[in-house]
């Protein structure tokens, strides 16, 4: 599904549904939600990081199960990290 219209909906409390129209589908579906991260492409941001931390091929941080050391001061960054 590729989605071509997207809009979200809220209140003074925040996000409280989105509302989509795909390719694929010529009908608007809204969904609940109490949140929306935002991502065009997946390139990592680590270039300045190269020969200081370690990284994957794909040049993400690389991180242990506990998330310790700058792992986590790097996630709140939401720019480095891929964890799936």
């Amino acid at each position: 599904m590729v989605v071509y219209l997207a809009r979200s909906k809220g209140n003074d409390m925040g996000v409280t549904s989105i509302a989509i129209e795909s390719t694929d589908q010529k009908q608007v579906k809204e969904i609940p939600t109490d949140g929306l991260f935002i991502a065009i492409g997946h390139n990592p941001n680590t270039e300045i990081f190269k020969g200081h931390l370690s990284m994957d091929n794909e040049g993400y941080l690389e991180v242990n199960p506990n998330k310790t050391e700058y792992a986590t001061q790097c996630d709140k960054a939401g720019i480095l990290l891929q964890v799936m």
